[in-house]
């Protein structure tokens, strides 16, 4: 609560409003010494396992705000656990920068009339009252963390700040004196996570500690204690309890205990909800399909007016410039322009890395080169390279796979291109559809293509 952090700041009752007060000075300091922001809040992961779950501990909303009402309506009530995907939260933990990166700030609005997004309320209630929003990955341990002693297998119950800015903010976001304050913030917000994380350890070991001498000075005063160790080796020394190692799981019930958690995992994420239709009558919806109509239609019937009168009669039919994929690519660039996997970066270095791979697979198995591999078998190892190497490199894309298994899998036309392949259709056909996107998704209020590039 406000007035628990202020107190915190000013005369702290207990540790837990100095952790408070720590949190409310360093929010502060950090929208008011940015420019752009109006409002930042801080969570915590506080799940003492492998998984992530996100505990909000403090926020902040700037008091000259001309929307301060709207912002501490928002940001007020306490939000409930968030998971990754799931909340505002959730879906900004995956992408939120480390390593000293600055934060990709996203408009507010895109994400809440997003349809690939979980429906979240407080996504609505947040487009309303901000216009941008950014996430910066708050590390929960020491840098030289391995090099101090630890373990690098060890969880990293790191925390995420996310920073509010206005609608009009969004040259000032990106402005150099910016980014290197972001820089800063992150660093100083990492070991005031470490910090709190420490300090939650000792108190929780100290009450443990408490707790269980409480407990051995109530059995040795009224001397159950003595009584119960009498009682044992009595029955140790005449034979009635033996002293029995723990005794392993069988592999059976090893089996049984993976075969168990494995069905629980198709019931899905608990609390985790689909995204509701929207009915006949929401306008939004209406807009969104006609823009993403208009859009795919633009695109393709440039890529077939050029396919057809330009690079097919120039080159007698042996090039073209309509490709399978680029379907699924229209689906990316128009239904889901914020996607990660749809970004000028995927799409265009994704594309040529997978069909790259594919034809040197093709290499491999053609019976006019070396032969290795049996038709069949490329068909499936090609796409399979493709995706798992697209991955490992952060170029993942819906459509590479496609492209490389139509490479592999295609007919004399397409096999003949060889190299060429990459050129036309491939690179040429990318760079006119996200050419296409970016100034068409630009131009409707609201949308904005490329996140980056």
């Amino acid at each position: 609560m406000p007035a628990a952090m202020l107190r915190g700041l000013m005369n702290p009752r207990d540790s837990i409003e100095a952790e408070l007060g720590m949190w409310f000075a360093f929010l502060r300091d950090t929208v008011r010494n940015s420019m752009g922001l109006v409002a930042a809040e801080v969570w915590q992961d506080v799940d003492e396992g492998v998984g992530v779950k996100l505990r909000r501990v403090a926020y902040y909303t700037d008091p000259i705000y001309e929307g301060d009402v709207a912002a501490r309506a928002v940001l007020g009530p306490m939000p409930a656990l968030a998971l990754p995907g799931i909340g505002m939260a959730g879906i900004l933990w995956d992408g939120a920068p480390r390593n000293g990166a600055p934060p990709e700030f996203r408009l507010l609005k895109a994400m809440a009339e997003d349809e690939d997004l979980p429906d979240d309320p407080r996504i609505t209630a947040s487009a309303a009252a901000f216009g941008y929003v950014g996430a910066l990955y708050l590390a929960g341990r020491h840098p030289h963390h391995t090099f101090l002693g630890g373990k690098e297998e060890e969880h990293d119950n790191g925390g995420l700040l996310l920073l509010f800015a206005r609608e009009t903010a969004d040259r000032q976001l990106t402005h150099p004196a910016n980014t290197a304050f972001f820089r800063t913030t992150a660093t100083l917000g990492g070991a005031l996570v470490a910090q709190a994380a420490s300090r939650a350890k000792v108190e929780n070991a100290r009450y443990n500690r408490s707790e269980a001498w409480r407990k051995l000075r109530t059995l040795l005063n009224s001397g159950m204690f003595l009584r119960l160790v009498q009682r044992e080796g009595d029955k140790l020394e005449s034979g009635e309890t033996k002293l029995k190692p723990k005794p392993k799981p069988s592999k059976l019930a090893v089996v049984r205990l993976y075969l168990r958690d494995t069905v629980r995992k198709f019931k899905g994420v608990k609390g985790a909800k689909a995204p509701k239709l929207q009915g006949p009558r929401a306008l939004a919806a209406w807009k969104a399909c006609a823009y993403t109509f208009f859009g795919v239609l633009i695109t393709l019937l440039c890529l077939s007016s050029l396919s057809w009168k330009v690079v097919v009669d120039e080159t007698d039919g042996r090039y073209f410039l309509m490709l399978g994929s680029f379907g699924a690519l229209m689906a990316l660039l128009f239904g889901a322009p914020n996607s990660p996997l749809a970004q000028p970066r995927n799409a265009i270095l994704g594309c040529t890395l997978s069909g790259s791979i594919s034809i040197l697979f093709y290499y491999l198995s053609g019976p006019e080169f070396l032969g290795l591999l049996p038709k069949w078998l490329a068909q499936a190892f090609a796409p399979a390279a493709a995706i798992a190497i697209s991955q490992r490199v952060n170029l993942l894309h819906p459509p590479a796979g496609a492209v490389a298994l139509i490479f592999i899998s295609g007919n004399a036309k397409i096999v003949d291109l060889g190299w060429m392949y990459l050129v036309l259709p491939l690179l040429a056909g990318n760079c006119l559809c996200v050419l296409v996107a970016s100034v068409f998704n630009n131009a409707i209020p609201g949308r904005q293509y490329p996140v980056f590039w």
